[in-house]
């Protein structure tokens, strides 16, 4: 694809969807193969109630095992992507599942991003503590469309890439993450 058409080219038109969840990155990360270059958005949500917090997180993940030239060819799409899965608050690029952990992400968003307040209790809002906490609420939230219930099921959805970004935009699916593969 040309660069003009990339340009104004839809979402179907530069990726497939691969799969959604309601279990944060570690259930996205079953589908992040080492020989893929893939997008994602991610929402991670800290705390609980009128307290939670969310922020979106645009993904670029560029596999270890992936060679130069189609890593060259396929991050050529990467801007358009980014564009397409707005709005978030910031993007991040990852080549090793070990960049890619709670923990890890967490830090970025306390390196990229303002944390807005603390709480009573002098806790950090944006701790992997408060993370799980609103994981937990979500799971409750979205057990019966998701079946969260079992680990061991684990769904496989036929979504639009366009379809799986507004689920996940409008909160009101329980999807808090969305992988997208590159067409060649």
């Amino acid at each position: 694809m040309r660069t003009a058409e990339l340009n104004d080219a839809p979402l179907s038109k530069v990726c497939k969807f691969v799969n959604a969840g309601s279990l944060s990155i570690n259930e996205m990360l079953k589908d992040v193969k080492d020989d893929e270059v893939l997008g994602a958005i991610l929402r991670m949500n800290f705390g609980a109630g009128t307290f939670k917090r969310s922020k979106h997180i645009a993904i670029w993940w560029s596999g270890e095992k992936v060679s130069a030239v189609a890593r060259g060819a396929l991050n050529a799409k990467k801007k358009r992507i980014m564009d397409l899965l707005k709005p978030w608050a910031f993007t991040y690029t990852a080549q090793t599942k070990e960049n890619l952990t709670v923990g890890h992400l967490i830090d970025i968003v306390h390196q990229k991003l303002a944390v807005d307040g603390g709480t009573a209790s002098g806790l950090d809002p944006f701790s992997e503590e408060a993370f799980f906490e609103a994981l937990g609420e979500e799971m409750k939230a979205s057990a019966d469309f998701f079946g969260d219930e079992s680990a061991s099921v684990r769904k496989k959805y036929d979504l639009s890439p366009a379809d799986a970004v507004k689920r996940l935009q409008s909160g009101k699916f329980g999807t808090n993450w969305v992988l997208m593969g590159l067409k060649k």
